[in-house]
């Protein structure tokens, strides 16, 4: 994979296809791999810049010293995209979404569509609430720092997997996999801190001049159903569209519909507004 550097930061990311281009940003414990499936079926039509994001790969390992936030995530994506000549579109997943949200803020009008598949600004419960849904993910987040300063990284694993895909999922998991997880998950402990300092307000995302689509599970966790309950709320310019038969990690497990979806939204003529679900 092709690697930039500048200055102190150096970005991994994969290149394929030809066409407008799409800019992936990944869900935490994963790094760019997760886009594979997806790429397979968009590279015909689009190209495709799959990030990977601090700690993933061979980019830049983010310090211990430092507070990461997602104003870092977004220096490290525009050493990529500083380069490129014409407008893109903006994907992201869990954490990546949250980073694409605060990313097509700070790109203005260079981000033509921003897709969002169960982004978690998990901040904006706190500035929103319930009370209690901010509770529960916020008791994830802290989870992860707390064994994770302990140097349990199997049970930060074990604990983000059941999570997301269901009690379980850990359990089921094969053992050279849970391996793979165990190690990808050690970036999240520092993605944590985005996530828990970010102060930007949803009426700040509303303003995003990209056209934007927000898709999210039917089965998924309250606090996502909370956050694009607050998107159909607050940005009146936004699509909000429910998925019957995928879970959080539907990017990967069906990358084909996900991709349908995708090029479907990137193909029409701006239309704003619309709540499915």
């Amino acid at each position: 994979m092709p690697v930039l550097e500048k200055g102190k930061l150096k970005l991994d990311y994969i290149d394929e296809g030809e066409g407008p281009v799409i800019v992936l940003l990944h869900s935490s414990a994963s790094g760019n791999r997760q886009w594979r499936g997806f790429i397979k079926s968009m590279r015909s039509n689009y190209r495709l810049l799959a990030v990977n994001l601090f700690g993933y790969g061979d980019t830049t390992v983010w310090s211990s010293v430092g507070t990461q936030t997602f104003y870092a995530q977004v220096e490290l994506i525009k050493v990529l995209v500083q380069n490129l000549q014409e407008p893109f579109s903006l994907v992201g997943h869990s954490f990546g979404g949250a980073v694409a949200m605060r990313a097509a803020l700070s790109f203005g009008r260079q981000v033509e569509k921003l897709v969002l598949f169960e982004p978690i600004p998990f901040h904006l419960l706190r500035q929103n609430g319930p009370s209690d849904i901010y509770l529960e993910a916020i008791t994830l987040l802290h989870h992860v720092k707390c064994y994770g300063s302990l140097g349990d990284w199997s049970r930060v694993a074990e604990t983000f997997a059941d999570y997301w895909s269901g009690v379980g999922t850990w359990e089921r998991m094969p053992e050279d996999r849970k391996a793979i997880f165990t190690k990808n998950i050690v970036p999240a402990f520092y993605e944590v801190d985005s996530l828990i300092s970010e102060d930007t307000t949803i009426q700040q995302f509303g303003k995003i001049s990209a056209q934007t689509l927000a898709l999210y599970a039917t089965t998924t966790q309250r606090p996502i159903h909370a956050l694009m309950a607050l998107f159909k709320q607050e940005c009146d310019s936004w699509t909000v569209q429910e998925l019957n038969g995928v879970g959080h990690m539907a990017p990967l497990t069906h990358p084909d519909l996900f991709a349908s979806m995708v090029h479907d939204f990137l193909s029409t003529e701006e239309r704003r507004g619309v709540c499915l679900g």
